[in-house]
């Protein structure tokens, strides 16, 4: 938006007027090989000093790194031919909004109004390998901005890291309203942390991305959504909506929640996972996961994975110590195992989950904990209902297994009601579903025996 108070000095090109456009090149960027850092980050700085403007890349790749971009400005390439990349031996993050370092760092509040678009950012993983907190680019606390058709290349830590800003210092600085769309998140060589880190966030947004060979797998997942040991992290309002993940090391999206839920300023609430397509993982389709111990008062999550796509992956679905919880119209297919709720350390329970209208279609081949739609290790109050049971492939095919955790299972209060049967099992089972070991049956409700 332009302001009331824009003006222009014919007089002087190189000054410019609110609102304009700074092509790049104009303050000595070159296509040509060599260290751009300085010409674009005058450029940046330029519109910084005049709210609204739009900094253009033309078609060609520019070298930079440790770029420091700031509110109100557009960040705008021509297409995927406009790249900047990585500068050789670049560490850190290739662009920053609103850096945690430098003059007036600790007073800063969020900035506003950026939008980066329409270009690619390209890393150097395949040259340099793996990084953590080498990222192309940084949201320390952004509001009210978008990234759209962005390529996100060959990143050595992270394509996009949204984190917080400040907590140990004058301020605290949250992430809201923003809204990741049809960007592409191609690692290269899955030699990378995670294609989008959400550290901490409010009202965000992440819709038509596609990820490929991206996380290694010993990093989170592709979208990490990690609420650190601070208490004043938000994960609040996050959706992941119509993506697709094929071939990524790792997990596809991860919840990872490291303080108890009735310690933080503000709980995780409301994370939805709907219209995903998860494909050819390496460890995990979904994974919700606090590393806290069990606690029943805690408040509930709200988490809503829902007519998500997940197949050929090892664990569709993993659950441990988060409640609140619905798993509603997902076809599960091609998977080692089952949805595993409950899957760790006794002292970590997982706590009101529905498993509800979803379709398994050849699940439980892994002859460990195979043959099975839904594992239950460790968890309270769990619904399996109204699911379709296509082929389960194990050698001893069940709609629900129990299986005794560490140190043994305190699952309870299980119920299994309306599942229906689309293929003939393979193996022994008998006609009707079967339900392991670990139960008894009264008709519609499961009861573990302890």
């Amino acid at each position: 938006m332009v302001s009331l108070l824009a003006f222009s000095i014919i007089a002087t090109p190189m000054v410019a007027t609110q609102g304009q456009t700074f092509d790049i090149t104009d303050f000595g960027a070159s296509a040509s090989p060599g260290d751009d850092t300085a010409a674009i980050q005058a450029a940046f700085d330029k519109a910084k000093a005049n709210p609204g403007s739009t900094v253009k890349v033309p078609a060609g790749t520019f070298e930079g790194n440790g770029l420091f971009l700031w509110g109100s400005t557009t960040l705008e390439g021509v297409g995927p031919s406009s790249v900047i990349r990585t500068s050789d031996g670049g560490m850190g993050a290739m662009i920053t909004v609103n850096p945690v370092t430098g003059a007036g760092a600790s007073a800063r509040l969020a900035e506003k109004g950026v939008k980066v678009q329409n270009l690619t950012l390209l890393g150097n993983t395949v040259k340099e390998g793996y990084r953590q907190h080498t990222d192309l680019l940084r949201f320390f606390g952004v509001e009210s901005s978008t990234v759209s058709k962005v390529r996100f290349v060959g990143f050595r830590g992270d394509g996009l890291y949204i984190g917080d800003g400040l907590a140990d210092k004058a301020v605290i600085r949250h992430n809201k309203d923003l809204i990741i769309e049809d960007c592409e998140f191609d690692g290269l060589n899955k030699q990378n942390r995670n294609g989008i880190t959400i550290g901490d966030g409010e009202n965000v947004i992440v819709r038509r991305c596609k990820f490929t060979r991206t996380t290694s797998d010993k990093s989170p997942g592709t979208i990490d959504i990690e609420q650190n040991k601070n208490n004043y992290h938000i994960a609040q309002n996050i959706q992941i909506l119509d993506c697709e993940f094929n071939d990524n090391g790792g997990t596809g999206i991860v919840v990872d929640v490291a303080t108890p839920q009735r310690e933080m300023k503000r709980p995780m609430n409301t994370l939805i996972f709907k219209r995903n397509k998860i494909r050819n993982q390496q460890r995990r389709g979904i994974l919700l996961n606090q590393f806290s111990e069990f606690d029943a008062t805690a408040a509930q999550s709200g988490v809503v994975v829902q007519d998500n796509i997940i197949e050929k992956t090892p664990i569709p679905i993993a659950i441990e110590g988060i409640q609140g919880i619905d798993i509603i119209g997902n076809t599960i297919r091609d998977t080692e195992r089952g949805i595993m709720v409950g899957f760790g350390k006794k002292g970590r329970g997982t706590q009101n989950i529905n498993i509800r209208n979803n379709t398994f279609e050849r699940v439980g081949s892994d002859p460990k904990l195979g043959g099975a739609a839904v594992i239950i290790l460790n968890a309270l109050n769990v619904n399996v209902e109204g699911n379709t049971i296509g082929d389960l492939v194990g050698a001893d095919p069940v709609v629900v297994l129990f299986a005794a955790a560490s140190g043994g299972s305190r699952s309870g209060g299980v119920k299994i009601s309306g599942n229906q049967q689309a293929l003939a099992f393979r193996g022994k089972a008998p006609a009707k579903f079967r339900v392991g070991k670990y139960v008894e049956i009264d008709q519609k409700t499961i009861k573990v025996i302890d």
